[in-house]
């Protein structure tokens, strides 16, 4: 970290370390996808899993060397912190895009959580994937929200290198709010040719990845070589009794925040 990333992890990750909470990247524990717990000592947990089998196509034959993942749905989604369930983190994901009362130190605290990560840990995914960041979209809402989301105002703090493309929620979507929560890649539209690009999918909030997988899938329908997603928040409940278990056992969540770990790996930033 050099003295300019130093000056500003000082001035900004106080504001932020007693409510957000470093998500675990712990091999058997939790999910090597989205963060959570898994059982029995699993790679991924059952919904992580399902989607990501559920989506495979067949060997895409190429050049000598060339071997495509069979998989379509995103395999690494970087959550900057975790959202426990009556925890202020999970209530400011809420409040920063109240339709009537939108939050403002909510916002603020969401916002200072993106430009450390920017400032800090940009390259990681980079280095992880082997390729490129080159393209950043942002997760629409299903819900038929007018106007600019409150979201597209925290990307400002990500790269302006990562060139911004337009993924727009389709028309006549299911009026069920939990059909909409399937991982369907009819539910986005798309008109970008992606070939061999690696997008990053910015979303607030990851519960059970079905949104933004079906978005990860539009955009790997459009050539995208690979889709990265970045949450803001890995959102645990705990009247589930395995994430209660979870919670209890890490004594989540853990304090304070330190912008050293990496979202990326759990640890130390990739090499």
């Amino acid at each position: 970290m050099n003295e300019a990333q130093q000056q500003l992890v000082s001035r900004l990750q106080p504001l932020i370390a007693g409510v957000m909470a470093n998500p675990l990247r712990l091999p058997g524990i939790t999910c090597s996808i989205c963060t959570r717990e898994v059982q029995n000592g699993d790679l991924r947990c059952r919904r992580c899993n399902n989607d990501y089998e559920s989506n495979a196509v067949p060997f895409e034959f190429g050049p000598p060397g060339y071997q495509p993942s069979p998989y379509r749905t995103a395999d690494l989604v970087v959550p900057l912190s975790y959202a426990l369930k009556g925890h202020q983190a999970y209530t400011d994901l809420l409040q920063y895009k109240d339709t009537y009362s939108p939050s403002k130190a909510a916002l603020d605290r969401l916002s200072v959580l993106t430009a450390l990560f920017q400032a800090c840990h940009t390259w990681c995914i980079d280095r992880l994937v082997g390729r490129l960041v080159t393209d950043l979209a942002i997760l629409p809402s299903l819900q038929g929200r007018q106007g600019l989301h409150p979201l597209e105002e925290i990307a400002q703090y990500l790269p302006r290198a990562w060139r911004r493309i337009q993924l727009a929620a389709a028309p006549n979507l299911p009026s069920d709010s939990n059909a909409r929560r399937q991982t369907n890649p009819a539910f986005f539209h798309n008109t970008e040719n992606l070939h061999g690009r690696h997008v990053v999918l910015f979303d607030d909030t990851w519960v059970t990845g079905g949104h933004a997988q079906g978005a990860a899938l539009t955009l790997r329908n459009a050539g995208a070589a690979r889709v990265t997603i970045l949450t803001l928040g890995r959102c645990l409940d705990s009247s589930w009794p395995e994430t209660a278990s979870f919670i209890r056992r890490f004594n989540l969540p853990m304090k304070p925040y330190d912008v050293a770990v990496c979202p990326v790996t759990g640890g130390t930033c990739p090499g």
